[in-house]
């Protein structure tokens, strides 16, 4: 009796060292590329889907193209998208050179009173330290939103920064 225990024991933790193995060897590996994997993607929700196997495979200026490639498809309806491309550039990519605030605008021409956006680009001009683009869009949310107390203190503790 006390066999088959050790024997069952042995085989399930040779399972657990095959199984941990295959997920460290499967980690991180080249997926391909944006431009190859995207052939024939036609909908936002399928480059979403490419972006968030990207981001797990750590190719993160890949997920960042296919996140740009759905906004390009509807610029005014992807918030998960910009919310998930400024958190790949805060994170994971050098900012300054991202273009995000133009893809930010690019939204808010299609939605210009999404609050969502005004907030991404808010956040991304802060955490890039141009402070004044910061404040202005801040302000303009405050505005259009005078109930958002969390945008009334970013104001506040921004124009600390001057």
């Amino acid at each position: 009796m006390n066999r088959k225990f050790i024997l069952f024991g042995l085989l399930f933790v040779a399972a657990v060292v095959i199984a941990v193995f295959l997920a460290w060897y499967n980690f991180g590996r080249n997926l391909g590329s944006f431009a190859e994997l995207s052939v024939g993607m036609k909908t936002p929700e399928e480059l979403v889907t490419l972006a968030k196997r990207f981001e797990e495979a750590r190719q993160f200026e890949d997920a960042a193209s296919s996140y740009k490639a759905a906004i390009d498809l509807e610029p005014g309806l992807q918030l998960a998208a910009y919310s998930a491309l400024s958190r790949i550039y805060s994170e994971e990519l050098s900012e300054k050179d991202s273009g995000l605030a133009h893809v930010y605008l690019r939204g808010l021409a299609e939605s210009p009173k999404s609050r969502v956006l005004m907030r991404g680009l808010a956040e991304h001009y802060e955490r890039i330290g141009e402070y004044v683009p910061a404040f202005q869009w801040y302000q303009k949310i405050v505005e259009m939103y005078p109930q958002d107390r969390y945008m009334q203190i970013k104001i506040t503790e921004l124009q600390k920064k001057f």
